[in-house]
């Protein structure tokens, strides 16, 4: 059983780094699992079809950063900073949070091929809008349990705070990305967070 997760995990980051590069149509399960070290049979005891690694390849990154937002959400404001005014607070958190991005680079190309893939065939978007409308929670829910860690409370509602946070980060990954720039300076970013938040949420 071991063997076998160990197995997928490596499917998925030869995957991850396939598709991020070449695009859905431009990768195959033998490039995968070549890169990979394993054989077709591999992939196949592991992936119906080239549909639902993508699918995988993407749920697993959604899982990640979740449990990544859960930790740093639930840091206390001593941790944050001692004395620190609500401004200074929201950037040191948003500081850990940022830490994610780069990281995400690759899973944020294979989500963009996978849902261009499933706008084409919506029929097959149902567990791809599931995992996504998760995720999406758990990135209210951060914002509401880091803002109440400071004494602050959300304006709005957090599935909709999640909505900008999550589309401010996209267009700052397409845009440094389409320019060639480094998506990892994410200092002007974090300031447009850091004022989002100031702006949608009020003392307790």
């Amino acid at each position: 059983m071991r063997r076998r997760k160990v197995t997928r995990e490596l499917l998925l980051a030869a995957a991850r780094r396939r598709i991020a590069a070449h695009g859905i149509a431009g990768v195959t399960a033998q490039e995968i699992c070549t890169e990979a070290g394993y054989t077709r049979g591999a992939f196949y005891s592991n992936f119906r079809d080239m549909e639902e690694l993508v699918e995988a390849v993407v749920a697993a990154e959604l899982r990640e950063s979740s449990e990544q937002i859960k930790v740093i959400a639930s840091q206390k404001p001593a941790e944050v900073a001692v004395g620190a005014g609500p401004r200074e607070c929201i950037e040191r958190i948003l500081a850990d949070v940022m830490v994610l991005i780069p990281r995400r680079r690759a899973a944020f190309l294979a989500r963009q091929e996978l849902e261009l893939h499933l706008m084409r065939d919506p029929a097959r978007a149902q567990p791809w809008l599931e995992a996504w409308t998760d995720f999406r929670g758990v990135v209210g829910q951060a914002v509401v349990e880091g803002l109440k860690n400071i004494g602050r409370e959300l304006t709005l509602a957090p599935d909709d705070v999640a909505d900008l946070i999550l589309g401010l980060t996209d267009q700052h990954l397409r845009a440094a990305m389409l320019e060639g720039r480094d998506e990892r300076s994410l200092a002007a970013l974090r300031s447009v967070l850091t004022d989002l938040f100031l702006a949608v949420s009020r003392e307790e």
